[in-house]
Formats: structure tokens, sequence, C-alpha cells
């Protein structure tokens, strides 16, 4: 859905649990009404897309970093 507004040209953003469209030119009663109708599902693919990604996640960091969080800890 985020990304076939965005190809349309529109760019959204979230503030809180307002969206936010720009440029308002651009929507249309058909784009407003499909808009509305699935506001939480885009203001969750915001939510999700603003999350830091984790450098590494826990089963796939290098072992190197262990240790050194070990050794770091111990000094």
């Amino acid at each position: 859905m985020l990304a076939e507004l965005r190809a349309r040209g529109l760019k959204l953003t979230a503030d809180g649990s307002r969206l936010i469209i720009a440029p308002r030119s651009l929507l249309t009663d058909e784009l407003r009404a499909i808009i509305r109708s699935h506001k939480l599902a885009i203001l969750h693919e915001l939510a999700v897309e603003s999350r830091p990604r984790p450098k590494f996640p826990p089963w796939r960091r290098p072992r190197y970093v262990d240790r050194w969080r070990r050794r770091r800890l111990t000094a």
C-alpha cells in the first residue's frame, strides 16, 4: 500500500496517530477513501520502516563482538 502511494508521488509521514500526506494537490477523492480505509495499516508500515535495524541479529553476530564485550565487562 505504502509503495503504491509513493509511486503516485505522495510523501507520507506519521505524527503519532496522524497521517501527514504531501502534496495535497495529488489527492483525489478515490485516494482519500483508500487512505481512510487503510490508515492503520499505513501507520503500521511507516512505524516498521522507521524502526532502527540491529547491525547484527544475535544469532548471526560475529564471535569477535562477543569476545570484545566479555573483555570489556571484565576489565
